[in-house]
């Protein structure tokens, strides 16, 4: 993803700030320093679609129409590769196969005319 965004020349390059911040100063993070988000069906997220953020959202054995961000301007890409019903999230008898199933090419095919709105 990060050299897909170089490569459209996609302005600042993201960075990884995983537990380095508060939630109040993630939410201030979002408000100053972001464009837009790519993530994981997580807390941080949904915080950034509350804030208005555009992003795309990759779903695993979650439920996507119970656990969607609301925002319209949030895509979810869920992988092609189905869960078994044995999935404890945690341990996977397929490694995952729903959440490596998606390729950065997935997610830069809905993240940049995100980003260029």
């Amino acid at each position: 993803i990060i050299a897909s965004l170089q490569s459209q020349g996609a302005g600042p390059m993201p960075v990884n700030i995983c537990n380095q911040l508060s939630l109040a100063e993630l939410a201030g993070f979002f408000r100053a320093h972001c464009k837009g988000i790519v993530g994981n069906d997580s807390g941080p997220f949904h915080l950034a679609a509350a804030l208005g953020l555009p992003g795309v959202v990759m779903f695993g054995p979650t439920d996507v129409e119970l656990w969607r961000p609301l925002s319209a301007s949030n895509h979810v890409i869920k992988g092609s590769s189905g869960c078994s019903p044995e999935c404890t999230r945690s341990s996977c008898q397929f490694e995952h196969r729903c959440l490596t199933s998606i390729s950065p090419s997935m997610i830069m095919e809905r993240l940049l005319p995100l980003l260029a709105s």
